[in-house]
């Protein structure tokens, strides 16, 4: 047996309080009884929460880190060096490609996997593979947006329309930041994924703001200390081997936060959700 709380965790039925919220089954009832009672409003703790769950799929998540650092190290065999020094071709472009598409899939996986930790199921390693036509559908309204953010980075190069296009970028990428889920969930269909999820983040952009501003920050140094040890052969004092330990440690690092960055769209998704 077991109990949903307001806040989208199902508890297993001796639970006292849920374990994402903290939340009594008395008090969760007289919320769903009455949502419009602001004494009883569940308190978002999506960092918390996503926390216990992150802890609960260690397994997952040390296999999602493992299988995505084969997947970084293995695009080195095709580009070797500098992405800046190399010339454009097929031969590494498609491999590369086709590798970032795989490391796109896997994350799916696992977002699908952490879905369902939030709402209190047993994990099922079926969930880790992404069907094609959900995969496909993600991927379709991907390469459709990533056109018009392309034209506006290249924009963004001339200084006068920066600022322009920076605050307008950042409130799209808020207000659609939902679709991928619904997508994954079949809760819509392509491009009306955009505007349920518009509908979603109503008035909730600050709460995503709030929850993704701290994995961003934990993730900072290691994407700092990537690049310094990325630079080519004699930019560095540091010997080879000791850098590329250190590489190791830093995408393992880098690999681990997206994992948890997973585990947070998941129960933020949950709450608006459930909102």
């Amino acid at each position: 047996m077991s109990w949903e709380c307001a806040c989208g965790i199902v508890n297993k039925d001796e639970a006292i309080v849920c374990a994402g919220c903290g939340w009594t089954i008395a008090r969760s009832k007289a919320y769903i009884a009455d949502p419009q009672d602001v004494s009883v409003a569940p308190p978002p703790r999506i960092l918390s929460t996503a926390w216990g769950i992150f802890k609960r799929l260690q397994v997952v998540v040390i296999l999602y880190v493992f299988t995505s650092l084969g997947i970084k190290y293995a695009g080195e065999l095709f580009l070797p060096g500098p992405w800046e020094s190399q010339p454009v071709s097929f031969q590494t472009d498609i491999p590369l490609m086709g590798l970032g598409v795989l490391k796109f899939w896997l994350y799916c996986g696992l977002l699908r996997v952490a879905l369902d930790a939030v709402r209190g199921y047993r994990f099922n390693r079926r969930k880790l593979i992404t069907p094609l036509s959900e995969f496909f559908s993600v991927s379709v309204v991907i390469a459709v947006l990533f056109m018009p953010l392309g034209l506006g980075f290249q924009l963004t190069k001339i200084s006068g329309f920066f600022f322009l296009l920076l605050i307008p970028g950042i409130y799209l990428l808020l207000m659609w930041s939902q679709f991928c889920l619904l997508l994954l969930e079949n809760k819509a269909r392509y491009f009306d994924a955009l505007s349920l999820s518009a509908k979603m983040t109503k008035h909730k952009k600050g709460m995503i703001i709030s929850a993704f501003i701290v994995p961003m920050l934990i993730a900072l140094p290691a994407d700092i200390a990537g690049e310094i040890f990325s630079q080519p052969k004699g930019a560095s004092m540091v010997g080879d081997g000791l850098s590329t330990v250190i590489l190791l440690l830093v995408g393992s690092w880098q690999f681990g936060v997206g994992a948890f960055l997973a585990v947070v769209e998941a129960v933020l998704y949950q709450e608006l959700l459930t909102n």
